[in-house]
């Protein structure tokens, strides 16, 4: 939950900001004791080819040198429907990831719920040297003082990078991250990607229709949904935004 007293991010009409694309990926000097590594989390549930897009992304234009892709345990925002077991939720983020990052299983293992402030301290402390970066969906960038627990901690700890899958919230992100940038100080970063739209509920809706998949989720993943008989219940869940 976001901390009591602040305004919320949203739109100003005075504020407008200049759009960005995708910059060109640069080559990183050789930092073997300073490396930009960046955090992407979300409910994996199943992984999607959206996500994967927005991970190449946020790579890019972090310019990471270390992406680390973290399955939630149990997320503190949203009601987390577990249809399948986190082990298979696992196994297709490994699949997916490939040698776009690394995944770790530190949320699954970890009790009670996931706090991203408190990953970010368990990385911070992993990687004392790095500079780390916060992947953020729109809708988490615009729902950030309401919805997330220690805004303040997670502004310390990272650089947010957000990015907008479909371009027409672009105006309202920007807005939102130069209201956070001026009055706390934040450092965050606005950027448009070409859209991909798809979400992990339609994805298990569709299968527990018996449809076809194999155009929204990597190839590998829809091997293993279907070797596995995953999604077949008919629960279809809450939509799955990537954070």
């Amino acid at each position: 939950e976001g901390d009591r007293g602040r305004n919320k991010c949203g739109g100003r009409s005075g504020d407008r900001l200049e759009s960005r694309d995708l910059p060109p990926r640069e080559k990183t000097e050789d930092r073997s004791s300073e490396m930009r590594t960046g955090l992407f989390g979300g409910t994996f549930n199943p992984v999607h080819n959206g996500h994967v897009a927005a991970m190449k992304a946020f790579k890019q234009v972090a310019r990471l040198d270390r992406l680390t892709v973290m399955p939630t345990g149990t997320p503190p925002h949203k009601r987390f429907e577990r249809s399948v077991s986190d082990a298979d939720r696992l196994e297709m983020l490994k699949l997916a990831v490939g040698n776009i990052g690394e995944v770790s299983d530190y949320e699954m293992k970890k009790e009670g719920k996931s706090y991203t402030f408190e990953t970010l301290e368990y990385l911070k402390s992993v990687f004392p040297s790095d500079e780390l970066f916060l992947y953020m969906g729109s809708d988490m960038l615009l729902g950030f003082e309401t919805v997330w627990r220690r805004t303040d901690e997670i502004m310390k700890l990272c650089t947010i990078v957000a990015l907008s899958r479909t371009g027409d919230d672009l105006e309202k992100l920007e807005n939102c991250a130069e209201h956070l940038r001026r009055d706390f100080g934040a450092k965050i970063e606005v950027f448009r990607i070409e859209p991909v739209v798809v979400s992990s509920s339609q994805i298990r809706a569709l299968i527990s229709e018996g449809k076809d998949v194999s155009d929204l989720v990597p190839k590998a993943v829809g091997e293993y949904i279907k070797e596995k008989g995953l999604y077949r219940g008919g629960e279809n869940g809450d939509r799955c935004f990537g954070v």
